[in-house]
């Protein structure tokens, strides 16, 4: 829910939470120099009353109104991306701190920060009050010193990973290359690194170079099982069934308990056209994750395959309708119609997979066969041109059913 409001109001919320202390004071001000006093009455005490605060408390209210409006103009996104913005806030934050820290040492009246511009502490008369805000402000300033060294020294540093947003990608692969420019790397910190570009050429699809890094990697670290899965998915993504499977195997023997590799190991078997050894991975996947429909609408596909409609229809039924992996039994279910040749119960199990996934390769492609069976060219020739409109190569001899 709190995820659709804009940021802006995050943000106008904690202003108007930090301006509470200065506005306070500016109406008491106020309030105190207009009021009509009661000449019977004894004089009150405005000893709190300062030009200096008043002028201080005004211009922090004026500034966090000038913050707030900027935040709705088009230069704030802006401001926000650069990469010095988050330092630079905490750091003006800190040297606040710190003078009020400085100040209250020098007047020997300390306030606190988190308590509003009007309530102060004498050291004198308060020293337990005046002590509790000179500590609590100095931590809050070491704080915000830490944090605004800690951001600064973050966004400096070269990154070498794919956890950033896709619009850093290509400097994240600049950094790695730089990177492994030094000649005095230890293997173990190469190979890191290799790996780490292999896997932001795979985020952009840069199949090759993500496994001629893979590769260079494994050479400097054979059994890093995360690279071997990793390098098995490229050469499955390439059409290499094969070779995936030998890094799948390799990959599980380091490390058993990788659950995703025993489905993707199903797939690449799948695809190879080994469906037996596929139906065994994807049971080994469902008898180690069984609240996860997914292995068990893939081995119903296997299944299909297989023109076995009686193990598939038993896997597909324990996939609810609703469900993610519904799709999966659309499609499986228009295997088993082919199986049938009944072409237009294909057609209709696979529109309405389209209608979950309007891009799904393996229903445009199928539908479009099934339509050209029953003599529907002109929608079958609509289905190819939508396969073009995509724009994305499946896997060699077309999509896979599975997923």
């Amino acid at each position: 829910m709190f995820d659709d409001l804009p940021a802006q109001i995050g943000l106008i919320l904690f202003l108007i939470a930090a301006g509470v202390g200065p506005a306070t004071y500016v109406v008491q001000h106020i309030r105190a120099g207009t009021s009509v006093r009661d000449v019977t009455a004894p004089a009150p005490d405005l000893s709190w009353r300062s030009g200096r605060q008043l002028l201080v408390s005004t211009l922090v209210l004026t500034a966090m109104l000038a913050v707030g409006v900027f935040s709705f103009t088009p230069f704030a996104p802006q401001l926000v991306a650069w990469d010095g913005f988050a330092p630079t806030v905490l750091g003006v934050l800190a040297s606040y701190a710190l003078g009020r820290l400085v100040q209250g040492w020098r007047n020997r009246r300390a306030e606190p920060l988190i308590r509003g511009l009007s309530l102060s502490y004498d050291r004198a008369e308060q020293p337990i009050g005046y002590w509790s805000s000179m500590t609590w402000n100095a931590i809050m300033a070491g704080l915000m010193f830490l944090g605004s060294g800690a951001l600064y020294h973050d966004k400096i540093t070269p990154r070498c990973d794919d956890s950033d947003a896709q619009s850093e990608w290509v400097e994240s692969l600049k950094s790695c290359t730089t990177m492994l420019a030094d000649k005095e790397l230890d293997p173990e910190d190469r190979s890191d690194i290799l790996a780490a570009r292999g896997r932001v050429h795979a985020r952009l699809e840069r199949n090759r170079e993500a496994l001629a890094d893979y590769s260079a990697a494994l050479k400097l670290a054979p059994r890093d099982s995360y690279t071997l899965y990793n390098r098995a998915l490229i050469y499955a993504r390439m059409g290499n069934y094969r070779r995936a499977i030998e890094d799948f195997d390799a990959s599980l023997k380091l490390r058993p308990d990788n659950d995703d590799a025993y489905t993707e190991r199903g797939f690449a078997k799948m695809d190879a056209g080994d469906l037996p050894a596929a139906v065994a991975d994807f049971t080994i996947a469902h008898e180690r994750k069984r609240d996860d429909p997914y292995p068990l609408a893939n081995r119903g596909i296997a299944y299909a395959l297989q023109n076995d409609p009686k193990r598939a229809e038993a896997d597909f039924a324990r996939v609810a309708k609703g469900e993610p992996a519904w799709i999966l039994v659309l499609r499986g279910r228009a295997i088993l119609a082919r199986h049938r040749k009944d072409h237009r119960r294909v057609i209709a199990h696979l529109t309405e997979a389209l209608k979950l996934d309007p891009d799904d390769r393996f229903s445009l492609m199928t539908r479009a066969d099934a339509y050209w069976a029953i003599g529907e060219a002109d929608l079958s020739m609509a289905d190819d041109a939508r396969l073009t409109a995509l724009g994305r190569t499946g896997p060699p001899g077309g999509a896979a059913p599975g997923q």
